[in-house]
Order: C-alpha cells, then sequence, then structure tokens
C-alpha cells in the first residue's frame, strides 16, 4: 500500500491493548453441508467500529453456499478495532473454540483468514505461512512490495462493491488492472488463486450488517449482497480444496466478466491521465482543423520532480518528415502519496504547459484561429469519461450525482501564480464548479513568447467523480 499498511499497523501497535474478554462469534457448518464434504475454517477479522456480531448474516450466507463443511470464526478485537498484535493471539482462541465444540483435528492448513475493511489490511499483514488462503472484502493488497498481488505468497481472493464509499471501486479497479497482467497465458490459474471480483450495486456496509458512515447507499437488498458475497467466496475457497470444482470455477469466470465490464473505462481512464491525455490536450489547445492535423504532432514529457517541471518549457520544433511537432510538459499531483483507500485515486489536477494556439498556427503559417482556452479540455475530459463510463454506471450520475459546472479560466499573470496555484474543484449543495488556473503568453511578448498553461482535469478524475464521489454518501 506504498507504506500504508506499515503505517496503520505501526499506529496500531502504539495503542495496543491487552486481550479483550469479549467471546468470538463461532459458527458450526450447517446442517445441510454434506456429511463427507472436507472440513474447513473460515476466520473473519471485523473492520474498524464494526462487532463481530455483525458478521454473522455474511458469514452464514457464506457457509449455506459452500460445498464445504465450513466452521466460521469471527474474534471480537478490544474495542471493535482491529490489531495485528492481538492477531495470532485471537485466531488461536477460535480454533481452540472450534476444537471444544467438534473440530478436534483442526490444523492450520484448514483455515482461511478473511477480512473486512481494515480488517483487511491487518489479515494481509498477519496471516500465517500455513494458512490456506485469504480472502479481502472491501479492501486490497498494496499496488506494490512483497505483499503486492504480483508477489503475495497465498491464494487471495479480492472482493469489492461497485457502490463502496470507503474502498471506492475505482481502486479495486486498479488491483484488477494486476490480475489482468498476472493473467496473460495463465488466467485459469490467476482466477483460481488469485482473483479480483467486483459486485454491482453492492456498498462497503453490505460486507456486514451495519450502514458504515461515509459509505454510498446500495442498489441490491441486503440479502441479495450476502447471497452473492457467499456465493463468490464460498467459489473461492471450494476451489483451494478442490481444483475440480467446475461449477466455482465457472462462477468465478462469470463474475470475472462483469468486473471486466465495470472495470474497463476505469483502466482506459487511468492509463492515459500520465501523458497521453496531456498530448491530447496539446492537439485540442492547437485548434487545428483535421486537414491541418495532419501536419501536426503533439508529444508530451512527464516531470516527477515539481522542481523540475517549474523549470521546463514546452517546445515546438520541425520533425524531419516534415510536421510540426509540439513537447508538451506534464506534472501529476495526487490528494496523499499513499494508498489511502478513501482518497481518490486519480490525479488532483494535471498540470500542463503547451505551447499556444497563436504559436502553433503561426509556425504552420496558416491562419490563427481563436486561442483556445483551459476551459475547452476540460470540456473533451467530460466527454470522454461520460464515453468511458459504463451505461448503469452513467445513468446512475445522470440520476442520483452532481454534475459538473464547467467555469471560465482564471487568469495568471505570471508563471509563478500559475505555478503556486490549483484547478478549482468546488462541491456546492447541487453541483460542483471547476475552473482551471490559466496562464496564456501571446507570440509578441519578448519573454517565453507563444505558451499556455493549464492545470487541467483528467477524464480519470471525471469518472471517479461520476462513479464514487458525485454520489449521495451515508451520514
Amino acid at each position: 500500500m506504498h507504506g500504508t499498511g506499515a503505517a496503520v499497523l505501526a499506529l496500531l501497535a502504539v495503542a495496543a491493548v491487552v486481550a479483550t474478554e469479549d467471546a468470538p462469534v463461532l459458527l458450526q457448518p450447517v446442517s445441510s453441508a454434506p456429511a463427507d464434504a472436507p472440513e474447513r475454517m473460515l476466520i473473519l477479522f471485523q473492520g474498524a467500529g464494526v462487532p463481530a456480531a455483525d458478521y454473522e448474516a455474511t458469514a452464514q450466507a457464506v457457509q449455506r453456499a459452500s460445498q464445504l463443511r465450513l466452521w466460521v470464526g469471527i474474534p471480537q478485537f478490544p474495542l471493535a478495532m482491529p490489531d495485528p498484535l492481538l492477531a495470532a493471539q485471537l485466531i488461536e482462541q477460535v480454533q481452540q473454540l472450534a476444537r471444544e465444540q467438534g473440530f478436534p483435528g483442526i490444523q492450520n492448513g484448514d483455515c482461511f483468514l478473511a477480512g473486512h475493511s481494515l480488517g483487511g489490511i491487518v489479515a494481509q499483514n498477519t496471516i500465517p505461512a500455513d494458512f490456506a488462503g485469504l480472502v479481502l472484502l472491501g479492501a486490497y493488497l498494496p499496488l506494490d512490495g512483497a505483499i503486492s498481488l504480483f508477489n503475495f505468497s497465498h491464494p487471495v481472493l479480492t472482493l469489492g462493491g461497485e457502490l463502496d464509499g470507503l474502498t471506492r471501486m475505482t481502486r479495486i479497479a486498479e488491483a484488477y488492472g494486476q490480475f489482468l497482467a498476472l493473467s496473460v497465458g495463465n488466467s485459469k490459474h490467476m482466477l483460481s488463486k488469485k482473483p479480483v471480483l467486483l459486485i454491482p450495486g453492492v456498498s462497503h456496509s453490505q460486507f456486514c450488517n451495519i450502514t458504515v458512515s461515509g459509505d454510498l447507499y446500495p442498489e441490491v437488498p441486503d440479502d441479495v449482497a450476502h447471497k452473492e458475497i457467499g456465493e463468490l467466496v464460498a467459489a473461492f475457497l471450494s476451489l483451494q480444496v478442490n481444483t475440480s470444482d467446475f461449477g466455482a470455477y465457472e462462477l468465478l469466470v462469470e463474475q470475472n466478466v462483469t468486473t471486466s465490464q465495470l472495470s474497463v473505462g476505469w483502466l482506459h481512464a487511468s492509463s492515459i491521465e500520465k501523458t497521453e491525455w496531456c498530448a491530447a490536450s496539446q492537439y485540442i489547445m492547437s485548434g487545428l482543423s483535421d486537414p491541418e492535423k495532419e501536419h501536426f504532432r503533439g508529444t508530451c514529457e512527464l516531470y516527477t520532480s515539481l522542481k523540475s517541471f517549474e523549470d521546463s518549457k514546452p517546445e515546438l520544433q520541425q520533425s524531419p518528415e516534415g510536421w510540426l511537432e509540439a513537447t508538451s510538459c506534464v506534472f501529476l499531483s495526487y490528494h496523499t502519496p499513499m494508498d489511502i483507500s478513501t482518497f481518490p485515486v486519480s490525479a488532483t489536477e494535471v498540470s500542463v504547459k503547451m505551447k499556444s494556439t497563436e504559436a502553433i498556427a503561426e509556425q504552420l503559417g496558416v491562419p490563427a484561429p481563436q486561442e483556445q482556452t483551459c476551459k475547452h479540455i476540460n470540456e473533451q475530459a467530460v466527454i470522454v469519461a461520460a464515453q468511458l463510463a459504463n451505461p448503469n454506471a452513467l445513468t446512475r450520475y445522470t440520476s442520483k450525482g452532481k454534475p459538473l459546472a464547467l467555469l471560465q479560466d482564471t487568469t495568471c499573470k505570471t508563471g509563478l501564480s500559475w505555478t503556486l496555484s490549483s484547478l478549482s474543484f468546488s462541491e456546492g449543495d447541487t453541483n460542483c464548479t471547476v475552473s482551471s488556473p490559466a496562464l496564456f503568453v501571446a507570440t509578441s511578448s519578448r519573454m517565453f513568447p507563444g505558451m499556455h498553461y493549464c492545470k487541467l482535469l483528467s477524464p480519470a478524475k471525471v469518472l471517479e467523480w461520476m462513479l464514487v464521489d458525485s454520489l449521495p454518501h451515508t451520514p
């Protein structure tokens, strides 16, 4: 999690308390489970502030769907706050309880660990080496490092809700992109061992049985959500015990198709955010007609150092092939360098230094059209985002979400004032207004002629607004 998991664990370690006297929840296998089925146990770590008992409905849904004789143990962390220093102790507590109540031979290899939300962060960092697998509910592995999806040593199911307001679907979609990369040439194995799945219409709260503050409102009833969650978790568990369970595999295949449909637009928007949207912005800024664009190319150089970006300047040069090439400069700003599920995944703003409409026309020897604006580019970002949104999400946004209202650019007089400014993104009661800081320097200027700088929306930021942030959240 770019260090986030470690930071959370360190904070929890400082606040660690002694073992709780609260009894865990232990659910014995349901009576409908086949008597000769393999006996296994799922241990579920609660999310922050959610009592263990509020996971019973979800746990029972997994049991009803399972082909195993499945026990479920839900430890009760002190203050309902998952704590890595107590994880091993509480795992042993529920295992011992199962031994006393009818599962005398239980071993670690018979057990799966699951975690919801913060419980998922703790679970991924504390899972015993000999456990059979991990289930993350409204949680995810870091994008890089020793316990990323690429490197995680256990089988792991990452399961998210499309309408999760705390572990946003855009972040689960990023994990799905990693799953796709892992699946090249090995899709069946990866779908069985490291699936990343989204459930349409399901919220963060529906992994438990209470309404969590700051969540999105679900579009499916709780019992339906629990059933879908139960079936997918049960299928994953079954495949770790019986790799030939065709029915379980087919269920994951079907959900993978759904996940692809929910994720593909976001993954494309995310992929073009760093450089391709910068190059596209320069094309828009050129204001050229389609025939004139045949003699023009826009490229972009990405800067990861703000100091280097401040010193950069866009350039125009004639290529050996005969076209005019504009090289723009781009720097992306984010809410936080840490991988925190409640923060947007997309850039807060895309700072782009471009050559002006006027400068490009002069170099090409064509009549100069009206100077384009940053607002023109933002309008195209909204159009692209709407094209990338899946139809249901777009309908949801237009009917329930706060629309974006694009305002005229805010004029900056100097490069310094532009550098210090930020994209205005202001959410009100009925809409969200957007205005780009802009710096235009005419070609007649003796200082840095022919420049047009913008702080822009990206299609990814617009799409994430449509999918998550524009929608009503629970109080």
